[in-house]
């Protein structure tokens, strides 16, 4: 019986607050974007998670928390960091990938105009666009969502997304000289409700921690970031 509280302990700082339930219902996003790859965003009113289908990771950060957790159940690995730390790494690989979209700055968010209000996946909608760099860029989001936005904050950091008060669900860019095709950098493929089993927010047991985000990807990103990880300091 002595060794109960370092049990209650591992617990407490492995599953996140609020999530005490075997299940929880949440919003699934499931999205393509130009520099992460396909992945899935759940959302509730209390945390976010985002699962990463190419790199294999998991990121878990809960409101009012200052430390956000990134795990890998393939390679058994974990990160633990504030969510400064975290952010200034992610915000560095979005910037190597493409200069274009990070350069849509938060100063311009004025400069988006409403075009038009629509239904996507059953969501109500809004449409924007903005002329910028050469580009006409197209920028969908919904409101719809109930969340509260600090929840997604830190995806809209990461991702570089231009926020305007809702969830991003679309964002392309074309030419605004020609009739271009437009690219999308965001694309949403399907919204829906879903159930999140509470055992998929827990660091996996016998996970082994290191020391920078990287090393929670796949091999071939955690190769291609090891020679910036000077730059990066803490």
């Amino acid at each position: 019986m002595r060794h109960l509280p370092a049990i209650f302990f591992v617990l407490i700082i492995s599953a996140p607050a609020g999530f005490t339930k075997p299940s929880t219902n949440t919003w699934c996003i499931r999205q393509n974007h130009q520099i992460f790859g396909p992945q899935n965003v759940y959302l509730t009113d209390k945390w976010m998670m985002t699962e990463n289908l190419r790199e294999g990771t998991t990121y878990i950060k809960e409101l009012g928390q200052k430390e956000t957790k990134i795990f890998n159940r393939k390679k058994m690995v974990f990160y633990i960091g504030t969510t400064d730390s975290v952010m200034k790494r992610m915000a560095f690989v979005s910037n190597l990938t493409d200069r274009s979209l990070t350069n849509l700055k938060k100063g311009d968010i004025h400069k988006w105009k409403l075009r038009k209000k629509g239904t996507l996946y059953s969501l109500p909608v809004e449409i924007y666009s903005l002329d910028y760099a050469g580009k006409r860029w197209q920028y969908c989001i919904t409101r719809a969502l109930g969340i509260d936005k600090k929840i997604y904050r830190d995806y809209l950091d990461w991702s570089n997304l231009p926020d305007l008060g809702g969830m991003p669900l679309k964002l392309s860019a074309f030419s605004a000289s020609t009739k271009s095709k437009p690219v999308p950098l965001l694309d949403t493929t399907a919204v829906n409700r879903t159930s999140v089993d509470s055992s998929r927010l827990v660091i996996p047991k016998g996970a082994r921690r290191v020391n920078e985000i990287f090393q929670v990807s796949s091999g071939r990103t955690e190769q291609l970031m090891e020679s910036f990880s000077e730059i990066l300091g803490e």
